[in-house]
């Protein structure tokens, strides 16, 4: 009788049992991985839109912040292109997991300067498939605050996140 060559149910169960563990440690930890790397893109889009809006303000601006967003985009006739289409189009559909929320430009007047923010929120703020950790505000100041995702929305009186 020729002997049989191969693994036993048993070595299978078990080489089966120990991907089920590496898989149950290493998934929780690529999505806290995913949702870092969104809160930095978030960060990264803010200050992009306050960079294109600081410019856009000292130029054709004249003293005034753009508004509505898009007109800092660039398919548009009155549209400049200083930002992405996918970040003055957030507000529709998310980027990196976040949506833009709130954008106001208020023109300068002869009392005070122009003023503009705006909140950069997960679009899934809650539970295992949350897309971020925190939400995010800008305004002129040019300084982002955050807030945890699932308490509230980052505002003016939010903590700065430092820079």
């Amino acid at each position: 009788m020729k002997k049989q060559k191969g693994f036993s149910l048993i070595e299978l169960l078990i080489v089966v049992a120990i991907i089920g563990i590496i898989a149950a440690i290493a998934v929780p930890n690529l999505l806290a991985a995913r949702r870092s790397a969104n809160d930095a893109s978030a960060q990264q889009t803010l200050r992009n839109i306050h960079s294109a809006n600081a410019t856009y303000e000292s130029g054709i601006g004249r003293g005034n912040f753009a508004s509505p967003l898009t007109l800092l985009g660039g398919s548009g006739t009155n549209e400049v292109g200083m930002l992405d289409e996918t970040v003055v189009n957030a507000t529709n559909t998310p980027k990196s997991g976040f949506s833009l929320q709130g954008y106001s430009a208020t023109p300068k007047s002869s009392t005070s300067a122009a003023l503009y923010s705006v909140q950069n929120v997960p679009s899934q703020s809650t539970g295992i498939s949350r897309t971020g950790n925190r939400s995010f505000f800008i305004n002129e100041t040019g300084v982002i605050r955050s807030s945890d995702a699932s308490n509230q929305v980052a505002n003016s009186t939010s903590s700065p996140i430092g820079n």
